[in-house]
């Protein structure tokens, strides 16, 4: 089984008692350059069971698309289901289970971006002691605000944006 197939079947936290269903990438690539973990998915995408399909959020994958190859880069979530109630992030960061760690030791990209508070707090908790030990190759990781925060910061926080992913991407073999 995929892990595609994995986040669609998941049963495995107590956040699946709150959302519609999983939402897993859409893509499933070979190879990948970058991974962008967005903290979970939108209402709207919920609604509409497509990953990265709100407003917010394809306005920043075409931002991130403009500075890498769309068809390497690889767009999922932290946690893969949106609540349909008022869940305390700490609840919701107890929950996030083992699929990112699987996403990243499949795809081994060599650049992480984390979009979002949880995606950074959960980076830091969980992965920052592990990363060197745990994943046998090497990438450059970035931290950055939601997408909905890019989308609603206009164009001075596009600009600051793209500058990152620039940088970013001049840090990294992409």
């Amino acid at each position: 089984m995929n892990i595609e197939s994995k986040i669609v079947a998941c049963v495995s936290c107590k956040l699946r008692d709150y959302c519609n269903k999983p939402l897993p990438p859409e893509q499933n690539y070979d190879i990948i350059d970058v991974m962008v973990v967005s903290d979970r998915p939108s209402k709207e995408e919920d609604d509409c069971e497509w990953s990265w399909g709100d407003r917010s959020s394809r306005y920043v994958a075409d931002l991130i698309n403009k500075e890498f190859d769309e068809g390497k880069t690889y767009y999922t979530y932290l946690t893969k289901c949106h609540s349909t109630v008022s869940l305390p992030k700490k609840f919701i960061l107890l929950c996030v289970n083992s699929f990112l760690t699987q996403e990243i030791e499949l795809y081994k990209p060599k650049i992480i971006l984390y979009l979002g508070s949880a995606s950074k707090k959960y980076y830091k908790v969980n992965m920052g002691d592990i990363r060197c030990s745990f994943f046998p190759f090497q990438y450059s990781e970035g931290f950055w605000q939601s997408p909905h925060y890019i989308y609603n910061g206009g164009k001075t926080k596009t600009k600051e944006f793209l500058e990152f992913l620039h940088k970013l991407k001049g840090a990294s073999s992409v």
